[in-house]
This record gives C-alpha cells, sequence and structure tokens, in this order.
C-alpha cells in the first residue's frame, strides 16, 4: 500500500541514516577537471576550490575559446550513511536561461548532468546532458580524431591514481593485429605485451578483450569505450591453493 506524506514524515528511509556532527572531506572534488570527450558541445572542464569553508566551482563551456561561466557555490553531499564526499549541486541563472548541475565523483571519474531550461521566451526545448570528466593539472594535447579500433591506439592512464591493479597501458595497432602492454600498479609492473581481439559496437565504437597468464594469477580484460574513455572489466583468477577470484573494473583516459 503506498503511503501518504504527512507533514510530520516528509523523509524517505535513507535520510534517517544521515551522520549528525560528520565532517565531510571535499578532497576527492577538488582541482582542474577536464572533459574526457576532446570534441564536445557543453562543459570543456572546470575548476573546483574551497573558500571559506564553501565549496565553489567555476565551469568553462566548449567553444573555439573556452566561455567562463564564472563561479558558483556548490553544495556537497555524501554518500548515504557515510562522510565520504559524493558530489555536488550547481546552479548558473543567465539571461533567460537556468542551468541546474548535478555531479557525482567516483574512481577518479567525474560524471556532471546539466539540466537545462529556457525562460525567454523562445519556446525552446529543455536540455539534458551527461559527461564524464577526469581531474589533471596538464590541459589535454590536441590529438586526430581516431575512430574503430584505431581509437584505442596509444598511451592511457587510470583515473583513479590509488588503484591497487592496473595503472595504464599501451595499445598499438600495425594494421592487421591490435597489441596490449599494461603496467600494473604492483608486481608485476610490467605485464608484458599481448595480442588482443578487437570488436565493434553498431555505433563503431571499439571494445576488446584480452588474456594475460601472470604466474599465480589468469587475468582476463575486457574493454569497452565510451565519452572518450576506455573502461576495463578484469577479472582475475587465482592459481594458488587460496583461489580467491578477483573482479574489478576501472577507467583510463589518454595519458597528457
Amino acid at each position: 500500500m503506498v503511503q501518504t506524506v504527512s507533514a510530520a514524515a516528509q523523509t524517505m528511509r535513507a535520510d534517517a541514516k544521515s551522520l549528525v556532527g560528520a565532517t565531510m572531506d571535499v578532497g576527492p572534488l577538488i582541482g582542474t577537471w577536464f572533459n574526457a570527450k576532446r570534441v564536445t558541445d557543453h562543459i570543456a572542464s572546470l575548476v573546483v576550490t574551497e573558500r571559506d569553508d564553501a565549496l565553489v566551482v567555476r565551469l568553462y563551456g566548449s567553444s573555439a575559446e573556452p566561455v567562463d561561466w564564472g563561479p558558483a557555490e556548490a553544495v556537497p553531499h555524501a554518500f548515504t550513511g557515510t562522510n565520504e564526499v559524493a558530489g555536488f549541486h550547481a546552479r548558473y541563472a543567465f539571461d533567460g536561461t537556468r542551468v541546474e548541475i548535478a555531479a557525482n565523483v567516483k574512481m577518479g571519474i567525474l560524471v556532471i548532468q546539466t539540466y537545462t531550461s529556457f525562460h525567454d521566451g523562445s519556446d525552446r526545448l529543455s536540455q539534458f546532458s551527461r559527461e564524464f570528466f577526469y581531474r589533471s593539472t596538464v590541459a589535454p594535447a590536441g590529438r586526430e580524431v581516431r575512430t574503430g579500433r584505431r581509437f584505442l591506439v596509444g598511451d592511457w592512464v587510470n583515473t583513479n591514481a590509488n588503484t591497487r591493479w592496473i595503472k595504464g597501458f599501451t595499445c598499438t595497432d600495425d594494421g592487421d593485429t591490435t597489441r596490449l602492454r599494461v603496467q600494473g600498479a604492483s608486481e608485476p609492473l610490467d605485464w608484458g605485451e599481448t595480442e588482443v581481439t578487437t570488436y565493434l559496437d553498431a555505433a563503431g565504437d571499439p571494445a576488446f578483450h584480452a588474456e594475460y597468464d601472470l604466474g599465480t594469477v589468469q587475468a582476463a580484460l575486457a574493454g569497452n569505450t565510451g565519452k572518450d574513455i576506455v573502461i576495463i572489466a578484469a577479472f582475475l583468477r587465482r592459481k594458488d591453493e587460496d583461489p580467491a577470484n578477483t573482479f574489478c573494473r576501472e577507467f583510463f583516459v589518454p595519458r597528457s
């Protein structure tokens, strides 16, 4: 039975799990973030700072020269029942245009959703976008726009600096064969080079599968792409007496 909300109980069950008097560490949000997608119609980059105990965001819109949206105070939010920062909400109001920004952060990726509505009498439809950003002190270098399996070629780095598995990888393609060389976060630091099987989805975006024998561990890597990010799901099977198989999923962007 669906209950109606009364004035005395206007909360969800999750609200009761909120911590009281806890301090939220917004460190995972602080810094300069760049859109992983080189060609975007929306936000090219943003800077997140902490000023006078307030979280401040400054967005730069995509154009021939980045358009400075100016600073806006943001409200940070924590994951339910923890003091771990999950993301933020901010609002921009321009002449006849209002933009609501909802962002969440995980494993070094900042996902920004924008909700744009127009109040200038133009009857334009409201717009929604969802884009992915990574934190870096160096602006991304311009690179050729590649499609198909050629998109994978180059050096890629994990957005999660604290990864326990794969720090990065290099992908090469000679026209006939695509090869992968993985840099581990612990021994072995160099997984060596292996041939990968590549695939294309209906939109022409590439994916791949690779196998590594690392002695006590057999690793199967399943990679796919989206928003100019490479996502690798790693299935790690132990071959020793304690077969605690492990799964991880991590995100990679071109090395600047």
